[in-house]
């Protein structure tokens, strides 16, 4: 039966609007689920981040085209583990063609040939040595002869190899120094080979012309230095009636130190030896661009020489994250370059006194995986939130708590004495948005207690507010867990400041600076067990962002902004009565 108090026409116009914000409602919830469902698809099966490529090549003697051994990496930045990864392979150049062999997990640092069928691997904390006999369409191909730890502890240490008397050196950023050791004598006194380097520098090692050539670039200037020596290993002599003869410390008689304005700002390198002349690449990157400019310098009897490098063909959405190497044999010097997707390569010979390469080729080793991944997630994710900005922002315009009270009563044909509805359905309650920004206010108020807790439990900024952070969803067992019991006492402080403030004065800081307040069904302070299992169900609601987006959902889908401690709890958020003499804009 119609109500006699509006037309007819009015009342239809009035339920379509209310059929209207009950379905922009559901689709906006739908919308919401949606979301969460590609964030999660893309956590759990990965491949969206462009993959990098970059590849290093070291030439070997023989044949007429260019031979050697070819180290292809490949990074997987990934957008949910919030670190690198990745895999590399081996591969054999024969005569201009490559031909890779077996894939493996990690993030290789550079390969060295450790002689005859041979190589060496580097990474961060240990090496792996490989047997590269036979060509790699053996099954298996290359063979893992050994893997051994390198005794460093430092991610920041850059470790390289290289071959010097047929002995494997290692060098490494120990703190603030360059050192120097014995791949093979973990247990020997390093060598210091340059002191006073700040941490996170950059280094190369190669052999050539009877000396080892180190070359360290400084991450936050771009500086290189360029340093040449021989080391050796002292023995200790045996004592009398010992009869062992036990090796010593390490010596390395430092040849040479050279550094030029030329390689400042740098932001990469490589480094080989033509002709018995040092040979550098260096990576710059100009103000206001967004790509590296690389450049090729020699160091002549007169000083450094620019050189000219060949025309490589790039992918201009990845050349950001390009790389080179560099590698001579004999009359040759091939200059490979990654352009981040694929693998070119040069060759030169010198002319004249000048550096003449030839027509860039491609290294045949496929291309990484490319944007198009990336941008069609982007491109889903960016349509999904538009439209949930413009489902909110409809429902922001044309619907408002007083005006859902207003519709009910008078589309509910309710006669003048009808039972009057119930406290809760008649108090004005607290929208997420206010909620939200009462929430920051707490937080940072107890952030003083995070601070001093944190010399106690050791954990990071990142992991103290990791709840915050719309990080990953699906990372590493130890990170994860470091985050959430670093989130799981702020949240703690959090929730004992609640319960504290809620019980004396029925709300914290935050909601009081909002004119919120803590409740009951019939609008009275709720009692002490109300008040302890709504703050308590909160550590667990928004111990992740992603789990947060739950108790969210259910505040948009139901009338009364009820979270799951709320309902638990059976407490609700108001909006106190604002005094007519204060002024409107402090309405929630």
């Amino acid at each position: 039966m119609a109500s006699p108090n509006i037309p007819d026409p009015l009342r239809d116009r009035l339920l379509r609007q209310s059929r209207r914000v009950r379905l922009v409602r559901i689709s906006f919830a739908l919308t919401i689920a949606a979301a969460l469902v590609v964030s999660f698809g893309v956590a759990l099966f990965q491949g969206v981040a462009p993959s990098v490529r970059a590849t290093e090549l070291v030439l070997v003697k023989g044949g007429e085209k260019p031979q050697g051994l070819v180290l292809d990496q490949t990074y997987d930045p990934s957008t949910v583990r919030g670190e690198i990864e990745g895999s590399f392979r081996l591969a054999w150049l024969r005569d201009g063609e490559v031909v890779p062999g077996a894939t493996f997990r990690g993030v290789a640092g550079g390969v060295t040939l450790a002689g005859e069928n041979r190589a060496i691997v580097v990474f961060e904390s240990h090496f792996i040595e490989f047997d590269t006999s036979g060509t790699p369409k053996d099954s298996g191909w290359p063979k893992t002869v050994r893997q051994q730890n390198l005794g460093i502890n430092d991610t920041d240490a850059s470790p390289t190899v290289a071959m010097f008397d047929g002995k494997p050196w290692l060098c490494w950023l120990a703190g603030q120094e360059a050192r120097l050791r014995p791949l093979d004598n973990p247990d020997v006194q390093s060598a210091l080979l340059q002191g006073e380097l700040r941490k996170g520098a950059l280094m190369r090692m190669i052999s050539a012309e009877g000396y080892l050539w180190l070359i360290i670039m400084e991450k936050h200037t771009g500086a290189l230095k360029l340093l040449w020596f021989k080391p050796r290993l002292d023995e200790v002599l045996p004592q009398p009636g010992d009869g062992v003869k036990e090796e010593g410390n390490v010596v390395a008689n430092i040849e040479g130190l050279h550094s030029s304005d030329i390689t400042k700002d740098a932001r990469g390198f490589a480094l080989t030896m033509f002709k018995g002349q040092p040979v550098v690449m260096v990576a710059r990157r100009e103000k206001d661009k967004q790509a590296d400019t690389w450049e090729l310098w020699r160091l002549k009897s007169d000083g450094w020489g620019r050189e000219t490098l060949p025309e490589f063909p790039s992918n201009a959405l990845l050349i950001a994250m390009s790389d080179a190497s560099l590698s001579a044999v004999d009359d040759t010097l091939a200059v490979v370059y990654s352009d981040g997707r694929t693998a070119h390569m040069a060759l030169g010979k010198l002319e004249n006194g000048a550096l003449v390469f030839g027509e860039p080729t491609t290294l045949g080793l496929g291309d990484a995986r490319g944007l198009g991944p990336m941008l069609i997630w982007v491109g889903v994710m960016l349509g999904l939130f538009m439209l949930l900005a413009g489902q909110g922002l409809w429902l922001l315009l044309n619907r408002s708590q007083e005006l859902d009270k207003t519709l009910a009563a008078v589309l509910s044909d309710k006669s003048p004495k009808a039972a009057p509805l119930p406290k809760s359905e008649t108090m004005l309650h607290a929208t997420l948005l206010a909620r939200a920004i009462a929430l920051l206010v707490d937080l940072g108020v107890t952030s003083p207690a995070v601070i001093m807790l944190k010399s106690v439990y050791g954990y990071e900024w990142t992991q103290a507010y990791g709840f915050l952070l719309p990080v990953g969803i699906v990372t590493e067992v130890p990170v994860l867990l470091a985050t959430l019991q670093a989130s799981v006492v702020t949240l703690s402080i959090l929730t004992l400041y609640a319960m504290v403030c809620e019980l004396l004065w029925g709300r914290t800081f935050g909601k009081a600076l909002l004119h919120l307040r803590v409740v009951d069904s019939e609008g009275e302070q709720p009692g002490a067990w109300q008040i302890v299992v709504r703050n308590f169900v909160r550590v667990f609601e928004i111990a992740h962002w992603a789990v947060f987006l739950i108790p969210a959902l259910l505040m948009m889908m139901g009338g009364k902004q009820q979270r799951l401690g709320d309902m638990l709890g059976r407490t609700y958020v108001i909006v106190e009565v604002v005094p007519e003499d204060q002024a409107d804009d402090l309405e929630i």
